[in-house]
């Protein structure tokens, strides 16, 4: 009896020690970047007349772009691959509804004002927007797909987008939509006919990029287009993923964790869940976890946390504690979001001799709201300066790539892990 007894003690403890892994959702990617092999790129310019007046002046910020794109990834070798192929194209619909998608050698010959008209020697005719197009019918493999354009898409031309961008985020591609505002001097055109009678601006008028791809590939696209001082300040960035595991997402730096009281708590390596377990995490390197100190007396704790700069985030602080979602019962005191990072304090439950896992992220529709609404405008109500049902679109992608998912399983832009034991 006794060796029996033996084996069936040190099998529950082997099946105790190997409880399911705590996840972490999202792709942290200072801690694993993809680099070398061979990629596709295809660039997208929309070539409809409503673009012609970011030409129309004299170094705009389109023209930049376009020339910073031409250089990062018309290349032999962009975004970090060994090899890459770049074919860049016009793009557009021609009456009755024929699409029309042309080479182009270099994405130079889009900041010319002919780009946008009738060109016979070209064999370039007049077309109206036809986003869906930047999306290949036959992906290959690898694929980065870029539109540039002004967006301000109907009804009709929303659904058929997200048509074709379903497939791609389902299979682990990353959408990120890039605002950036530019001097413009052209034309304003109704989304729908007979919305408006269409007008002259001038002014600072918003376009865009929408790249789809891995979250790597894309964030390397987003990095070359950061990196230029005369964009600064102009830029606004928002991401979507289907499965959360799949979106880039930041993390707290848990160096600068600090813990009050702070003869309380400290970091620890692992944590014991039940009688004889471990509590299993996907990542340490996402998880922050606390050790309560014997002796300690206070009834209540608090952790701050600090996460690294986000790119395309606010110009402003942002301290509504309604910014964030939590899956845990996790009190709140404060919150700052800007584009320096974000700066939060959190008070979790001190377990009776147990444990406590807590998990926050971003509400994404509160996010999209706070990014997009001085960008967005109505087609009832046009402005020069601001896109017709840009949130329309947002918040359609949103809502078919979260689909009423749980705070801990939809996509988040940043995300705090952790657990405290007593």
């Amino acid at each position: 009896m006794k060796p029996r007894i033996i084996l069936m003690i040190a099998g529950f403890l082997a099946v105790s020690g190997c409880t399911n892994k705590r996840t972490c959702p999202g792709i942290d990617l200072s801690q694993s970047k993809t680099s070398g092999g061979e990629i596709n790129i295809n660039l997208s310019v929309d070539a409809s007349g409503s673009m012609k007046g970011y030409v129309n002046v004299p170094g705009s910020e389109f023209k930049r772009v376009l020339e910073i794109l031409n250089s990062s990834l018309m290349i032999n070798s962009a975004l970090g691959s060994d090899k890459s192929t770049t074919t860049a194209w016009r793009i557009g619909r021609e009456p009755p509804g024929k699409d029309r998608k042309l080479k182009i050698n270099s994405l130079l010959v889009a900041r010319k004002r002919n780009f946008y008209e009738l060109n016979a020697e070209q064999g370039w005719t007049n077309v109206s927007s036809s986003l869906e197009q930047f999306v290949p019918k036959k992906p290959k493999q690898n694929s980065v797909d870029i539109l540039i354009s002004d967006l301000e898409p109907d009804n009709s031309a929303i659904n058929t987008l997200i048509k074709v961008l379903k497939p791609r985020l389902d299979i682990g591609d990353q959408l990120t939509l890039v605002g950036i505002k530019s001097q413009f001097s052209g034309g304003v055109f109704p989304t729908t006919a007979g919305d408006f009678k269409s007008f002259t601006f001038s002014g600072v008028r918003p376009f865009y990029l929408i790249i789809l791809g891995s979250p790597y590939r894309t964030e390397r696209v987003v990095e070359d287009l950061m990196q230029n001082d005369s964009l600064k300040g102009k830029v606004q960035i928002t991401r979507f993923a289907t499965n959360a595991a799949n979106g880039y997402t930041l993390f707290v730096d848990k160096n600068s964790t600090i813990y009050k009281p702070k003869d309380c708590m400290f970091p620890a390596y692992s944590l014991k869940e039940g009688m004889f377990g471990k509590f299993n995490v996907d990542n340490n390197a996402k998880w922050t976890l606390v050790k309560r100190l014997r002796g300690c007396t206070a009834k209540e704790v608090a952790l701050q946390f600090k996460t690294p700069q986000m790119d395309g985030f606010y110009p402003q602080s942002i301290t509504d504690l309604n910014m964030l979602e939590s899956s845990s019962n996790m009190k709140i005191d404060s919150v700052n979001l800007s584009s320096s990072g974000m700066n939060l304090q959190v008070s979790p439950q001190l377990p009776l001799g147990g444990l406590s896992s807590f998990q926050l992220s971003l509400n994404t529709t509160e996010d999209d709201t706070r990014r997009w609404k001085d960008w967005s405008t109505l087609s009832s109500n046009p402005e020069g300066g601001k896109t017709q049902r840009l949130m329309d679109l947002i918040r359609r992608l949103r809502r078919e790539s979260d689909g009423g998912k749980s705070p801990g399983d939809k996509y988040s832009p940043l995300r705090v892990c952790g657990a405290i034991q007593n």
